[in-house]
Formats: C-alpha cells, structure tokens, sequence
C-alpha cells in the first residue's frame, strides 16, 4: 500500500506516524527532571516576574520567551491549567535525584508539541535538501524518515522535553537563507540560534567563508555587514530586559555554567579543565580550516555548506557531551549518510549511535519513565513502580556504583568522534590526494557495498 503511494502522501504518512509517536510519548512518558523546570517557569512569568525571576534555573533566554509565549496562548484562551503536584507514593525516588513532583498531561503537551511541530519540520527540511541534492525523492523520503523515526529525537521532545530540535531547526533554517541570498534574515536565525543554543555559533567563519566563495569580495562584504545587523538585531531585542533588569550575568551564566568543573576532587577538576581547553583548541582548529576549506571551494558551494556545517556541529556537542544534545548532531549525520560523496560508514554510524543513545537516555532514569501515566492514568500501582525504579537505578541505573549508562555513553561518544573523524578526513581528503589514500587505509568500519 505504501508502495503504491505518491511522493507527497508517502511523506505525509511519515510524518503523521511519527506526529503520533511523538503524541503517545508525550502523554504516557515523562522524565522526572527537566520537563518540572518549564511550568515552574511559566508560573513565574505569569506571576508578573522575568523568564529569569525565579534563582536557581538555568535555561537561554530565547526559551525562557518560548515558555513565556505558551503561558500567554494558555491565559489567552482563558484556560487555568493544572500545571503538576508532588505524589506522596513517588517520594522515595528523591533518593535517586529523581523529582517526585509530575508535571500533568495538559502542560506535557502545552511545553512539548512545539517541539513536536519542530520536529516534523525539520523532517520535512530534510526530505528538501536530499532530494534536491540527490535528485532522488526516495532517498528523502529515507532522510525524513531516518529523523522522524529516530528513538532519541523523539525521546529527547515529547519525553525529556529539551529544546535542541529548535537549535537544528534554526541552523537548517540560516543555511536555506544564506543560500537565497536573504542575508538580513539569515543573520536574524543565526541569531536566534546561538541564543537558543550556543552550538550553532561554531558555523559563523563558514557561512563568512560561504559568503566570500559565492560572491565578489564587495557583495560578500554588503552581505555578511547585513548578517551582522540581523544578530544584532535580535540580540538586542532578547536582551534588553535582561539588561534593564541587570540580569546579564545570569543570561551568560547559562553557557559558562554548563561548564563547571568544580568539584570535591582537584585533580578530576583538573582533567575536566584540561579536556576542556583542549577541546576548545580544537574548535577553533576546525573553524579556521572550515573557513579555508569553503573559501577555496568553486563549485557545489550548497551542498559543502551543510557538510562543513555539520561537522562543527557534530564536534561543537562533544564539548558538553550528553544524549541530551542528540538532535543537534543527529542531522548531520543523516545528512552526510544522504549526500556527502563517500557515504559509507555514515549510515552505520547513524544507526548504532542511535541505539547507544537511546539506551543511555533509559538507564538515565529507568522505569521512572513511566511516573505520568502512573499517577494520572493508572497504567501502573505508584507505589510499585517506585520502589521499582529505585532499585533499577540504584543497582544498574545512574545512582548505582557502576552505572550500565556509562558503558553506552562511551561507546556512542567513541562513535560520534569516529564520525567527526571520517567527515574531516573525507572533505580534506577531497582537496588532497595523498590524504585520502591515507585515511582510507585508517578507515577501520566495513565498506558498504556500492
């Protein structure tokens, strides 16, 4: 039946089985820790303060207004909403550093179906780019269906309710813009992406570079002085209550925050802080040879934009490695699997880090998973399923001595630096010869068959 399907009806049903996956999963599944943070949040706007009244959060401002926006639909349509209540029989999992305190259905799908709508969308973008790339409509509607289908980016918005398919949209988004030539509202999404999330911010000596190889040097400059304005624009528009109110400190403490090695053994301070700086070294490194790389590009400057771009991502999220910035670096896997002239091993990258991922992200918070539909729909005995998810995470789970989490963790984060990896060795080997013949001989994953 499928088979027999046109092109936009096989797209539809892709999207519209992975719109209720994503609802069911909304609905039935919560994770007790950041999703308790975002009617907090609402609740303090609404009660006549800031997106940053309320001390010990920590969120970018870009969606400390989303949240701010949803309780502005919620009071607009006059609806008083039940936003969460601590359940006695859930206490114990407190132990755990797991909340007790569940947000209800209503506010799961008010916070969460905006990045559902997200995600559909960049499925939707996805399914453009190869297709045009590639010239071949089944090979994007394998690319949709690659991220509307993948088990982490659905867990990561209608389960754990992060906003890093918001960061994907936005840099897809300033890419098609560059590339129409809209280079106003190209620095206006830039903008709003690096405000949003930091990650994005690693592509701004590309989309320069970008600029110059696709323009003289005087409409290159006439644009990227227009994209300049645009982030500005907007950047004085987020902050300006930030700055009334002198809350600066805390807009930037988000990002610097993220990246406290402060703990009670010195000498893993100082390994994290080593790690870090390193790790900073290396992002300038391939931000500067992004930059030549594109500068020196004559031809098929689009499709090198998505690359170069995606491989900053993908190295930019290593820095504060967490599944929770799946969506981030998942497109441009898809991405190079789709449409990067040597696509093997990418493929096989996608699917085992999404295994790893997803399996980390449950030994995370185990059978707790299920918190919501307990309490609210009886799915499950409360009381049951926290003794049971205490002793899931205590023995095997992220409170335990020995975490089984750690194991995944590790592996999809071998991984995606195996990805970062073969995307550099592939777009510099493309210029170089004698680099590529060495890096096939490093390639140490199967050849995919032509």
């Amino acid at each position: 039946m499928f088979q027999n399907m046109t092109t936009k009806g096989k797209l539809a049903t892709i999207l519209v089985i992975s719109f209720i996956l994503h609802l069911v999963a909304t609905l039935f599944l919560s994770h007790l820790g950041d999703p308790e943070y975002w009617p907090r949040i609402m609740q303090t706007v609404n009660s006549g303060n800031g997106i940053y009244g309320l001390d010990g959060n920590y969120y970018t401002p870009i969606w400390g207004y989303l949240l701010s926006f949803v309780d502005m639909v919620i009071q607009t349509f006059g609806l008083i909403p039940f936003f969460g209540d601590v359940f006695e029989s859930l206490l114990p999992l407190e132990t755990t550093a797991m909340k007790a305190w569940i947000v209800s259905p209503e506010i799961a799908l008010a916070t969460k179906m905006p990045l559902v709508i997200c995600d559909l969308i960049v499925g939707y973008i996805l399914f453009k780019i190869v297709s045009d790339f590639t010239k071949s409509e089944n090979k994007g509607l394998t690319a949709a269906a690659m991220w509307c289908f993948c088990p982490i980016v659905i867990y990561m918005s209608s389960v754990q309710g992060q906003f890093d398919t918001i960061s994907t949209l936005l840099f897809l988004l300033t890419v098609q813009l560059l590339r129409e030539d809209r280079s106003l509202l190209a620095g206006l999404s830039f903008g709003l992406a690096v405000w949003l999330k930091l990650f994005p911010g690693v592509c701004l000596l590309l989309f320069v570079a970008y600029l110059f190889a696709r323009y003289d040097n005087a409409g290159a400059i006439k644009r990227t002085v227009m994209a300049a304005v645009g982030a500005l624009i907007v950047t004085i528009i987020l902050l300006t209550p930030q700055f009334l109110n002198g809350e600066m400190d805390i807009v930037f403490g988000f990002f610097t925050g993220r990246m406290n090695t402060v703990t009670e053994y010195e000498w893993y301070n100082t390994l994290v802080s080593v790690r870090l700086t390193l790790m900073l070294l290396l992002m300038i490194v391939l931000m500067v040879w992004s930059f030549i790389g594109m500068k020196r590009r004559t031809e098929d400057l689009d499709r090198y934009l998505y690359l170069y771009g995606g491989t900053l991502l993908a190295a930019a999220t290593i820095i504060s490695r967490g599944y929770q910035y799946a969506p981030s670096f998942m497109a441009p896997i898809i991405l190079f699997a789709m449409i990067s002239d040597d696509r093997r091993s990418y493929g096989k990258l996608f699917s085992w880090i999404s295994i790893l991922l997803i399996i980390d992200a449950f030994f995370s918070v185990g059978p707790s998973l299920l918190a919501m539909a307990s309490v609210y729909f009886g799915v499950v005995d409360p009381a049951w399923l926290s003794d049971i998810s205490v002793a899931f995470l205590t023995t095997i789970g992220h409170s335990s001595s020995m975490p089984i989490g750690v194991v995944t963790a590790i592996a999809w984060a071998v991984m995606l630096w195996l990805f970062v990896l073969y995307a550099v060795s592939d777009l510099f080997g493309e210029r170089y010869p004698r680099f590529r013949a060495i890096a096939e001989k490093m390639r140490i994953m199967k050849e995919e068959p032509e």
